[in-house]
C-alpha cells in the first residue's frame, strides 16, 4: 500500500453489479443528456390514493404505479418519448411499455410494465409487486426487463427531492421523481 492510504477492504463486484456499472458508463458515455426540472402539486394524487385506500383496494396502488400509469398515459401524446436510439436511428415504439427502477440486494434491476398505457391501476398495481418481488428474490427473468421505451425511477420514499435519472440505453429518456411536498 501508499504511504498516504489508509487501510482497505477489496470487494469484487457481482456479474450484475459489473453489468449495471457497464450500463451506466455507456449511458453517460454515449448518450447526450440534459435535465429539465418542473415542480408539480400532488394533492390530487395524494387524494385518489387515500379514497382508494378507505375503499379497500386491493392491491393498493403505491404512488409508483400511479406514476407508471400516468407516464404511459402521456407518453401516448408525446411519443417521440417513447423511443430507443440505435445505430444512428430513432425507433419510435407502438407500445407503451414502461420500465421501472426496483432496488435489490444486488442492485438497481428495471422490471418492464409492458401495454401500461392500456392496463388497468390494479392490473399494474398487481403486476408491478409481482415483478418487485421476483426481482428481490433473484428471480427475475431477463425478458421482463426488456422492451420498456421509457423508465420512471422514483426516489421520493427515501426523502430525495430531486436527482437526475440515468438512461437506460437505448431508452431517449427517464423520469426521476422526488418525494412528494
Amino acid at each position: 500500500p501508499k504511504p498516504w492510504e489508509p487501510e482497505f477492504d477489496v470487494i469484487e463486484p457481482t456479474p450484475m453489479r459489473r453489468a449495471i456499472g457497464a450500463r451506466t458508463q455507456t449511458s453517460f458515455r454515449d448518450i447526450p443528456q440534459f435535465d429539465v426540472t418542473r415542480q408539480l402539486r400532488a394533492d390530487a394524487l395524494v387524494a385518489a390514493r387515500a379514497a382508494l385506500k378507505a375503499a379497500g383496494a386491493d392491491p393498493l396502488p403505491s404512488y409508483n404505479d400511479y406514476l407508471l400509469k400516468l407516464t404511459a398515459l402521456a407518453l401516448r401524446d408525446l411519443p417521440m418519448l417513447n423511443s430507443w436510439y440505435e445505430e444512428d436511428l430513432i425507433k419510435q415504439l407502438r407500445p407503451v411499455n414502461v420500465g421501472f427502477a426496483c432496488e435489490t440486494e444486488e442492485g438497481l434491476l428495471m422490471p418492464t410494465v409492458f401495454a401500461a398505457d392500456a392496463r388497468p391501476l390494479a392490473e399494474i398495481a398487481a403486476d408491478t409487486r409481482e415483478l418487485i418481488a421476483a426481482a428481490r428474490a433473484g428471480k427475475l427473468r431477463a425478458s421482463l426487463q426488456k422492451g420498456a421505451g421509457f423508465s420512471l425511477t422514483n426516489l421520493g420514499p427515501t426523502g430525495v427531492d430531486f436527482f437526475n435519472g440515468i438512461l437506460r440505453p437505448p431508452q431517449t429518456a427517464i423520469l426521476a421523481i422526488g418525494a412528494l411536498a
